[in-house]
């Protein structure tokens, strides 16, 4: 038998790791998680936007054949405004819309990470018999893909109660590709600034009328008639501050400070509050004006 040298007498006598060896793995491994982790989260955030941006593409196609099938017409924001509103007497834009999407689930941003109302059907005593699809009405109130209803299909109340939807056609809108029809939303805004809720079916524009000629003379830009009554769904935009009490209209970016927006056209980007404000003095209850029409993509001119 040869003579052992000192590396292998130390190994037979080594059968664990020290604990400075032990440090430096994890170390090691602490190291190499703090380099990833952020790659890893970034990587799901922009798979999350890029299914939420092909969601609105979907829902954008679907509203496309629904005017052409109806003379033009935008979807309905609903049928009633009113306080009495239920699965028996109304209907969501969702739910005008469901037949040409037939995907529930694409009216959903997978960044929402707050508590929302449950997303499958929903059976309240109020159903009507046989028509499946008021089984979606309270689900649909909270989807992320918020309908800028106020320019396309406004809901009014008339002197005499009755709720109407003024439906508009696509020859009211001047600039297709880039007059915004839906956006990501949200369905309220803690004190502290915190999305909660799920999101919002409705949106509301962060500024109301303009000054055309510049002679102090503010028009509506808003397509109400007489003495009719606005049905508002959301609250007014008021601070563009988060370390207020704000509201952005039940407007929300989802995505790391970007809100992805749906275009008349069919197309579909994704916007800074900055951007989604352009043209646009916001300012609490509607004060601020439209300074810019051009800019300015809420309005359908």
């Amino acid at each position: 038998m040869g003579l052992e040298t000192p590396v292998e007498r130390g190994m037979k006598g080594r059968n664990a790791f020290t604990l400075l060896e032990l440090l430096i793995v994890l170390a090691i491994i602490s190291i190499l998680a703090g380099i990833l982790f952020p790659v890893f989260r970034a990587a799901r955030l922009r798979g999350q936007q890029a299914v939420c941006i092909s969601n609105f593409r979907s829902v954008l196609q679907a509203s496309l054949i629904y005017l052409n099938d109806y003379e033009d017409r935008f979807m309905p924001a609903g049928y009633n405004g009113g306080e009495d509103r239920n699965s028996s007497n109304d209907r969501t834009w969702i739910q005008v819309s469901l037949p040409y999407t037939t995907n529930f689930s694409i009216y959903f941003c997978p960044s929402d990470y707050t508590a929302i109302a449950d997303r499958d059907a929903t059976f309240d005593d109020d159903l009507v018999l046989g028509d499946t699809v008021s089984q979606y009405y309270r689900a649909s109130q909270r989807s992320n893909l918020g309908y800028n209803y106020l320019y396309f299909a406004p809901l009014v109340s008339t002197e005499q109660g009755n709720w109407l939807t003024i439906s508009t056609a696509t020859s009211d809108v001047g600039n297709p590709s880039r007059t915004m029809v839906f956006m990501d939303s949200v369905h309220e805004i803690t004190f502290d600034g915190r999305p909660t809720g799920g999101g919002s079916h409705l949106v509301v524009p962060p500024c109301r009328y303009i000054d055309r000629d510049k002679d102090g003379q503010a028009e509506d830009t808003f397509p109400t008639a007489g003495n009719d009554r606005l049905f508002i769904g959301q609250d007014k935009w008021s601070q563009m501050r988060r370390t207020q009490s704000i509201s952005y209209g039940g407007v929300w970016p989802w995505h790391n400070g970007q809100i992805n927006v749906g275009n008349m056209d069919g197309s579909a980007d994704s916007k800074s509050l900055f951007e989604l404000t352009a043209g646009c003095d916001v300012q609490p209850d509607w004060g601020g004006l439209i300074f810019d029409s051009d800019a300015y993509a809420w309005d359908r001119e």
